[in-house]
């Protein structure tokens, strides 16, 4: 984190204020913590909705660290996500928050589907 919020303050003269981690498995409970102390102000992911047994029930959330620091945290319903005005309309639909904030980010495009790419063949 620390190389990268270097780069930001080379690069754009000021620290990234927003922690993206869309396909991690797993988030430590001092996570908001060191990202605090990183300049870190918000938290977004999509992995929270890769389980079929417990419902996780936000999608606009404070996660509270174990030493109490509050991180504002989105839980974002895709990645990889069309543009098409069905699927624009159906993430609107699925996201809980509407009342407490009104707007959402869309992730578009597509990453790399979880494959490594090898450089002798690109």
């Amino acid at each position: 984190m620390l190389y990268g919020q270097r780069f930001y303050q080379e690069e754009f003269g000021r620290v990234s204020d927003i922690e993206w981690l869309p396909d991690t498995f797993g988030y430590c409970a001092s996570l908001p913590q060191i990202l605090k102390h990183g300049g870190v102000r918000y938290f977004m992911t999509t992995k929270l909705n890769w389980n079929d047994t417990n419902v996780f029930p936000y999608d606009l959330f404070r996660w509270v660290g174990i030493d109490g620091t509050p991180m504002l945290s989105y839980l974002n319903h895709g990645i990889n996500e069309h543009t098409t005005p069905k699927d624009i309309h159906d993430h609107w639909q699925s996201y809980r928050q509407k009342d407490v904030y009104p707007e959402q980010m869309l992730l578009y495009g597509h990453g790399d589907g979880g494959r490594r790419r090898d450089a002798r063949n690109a």
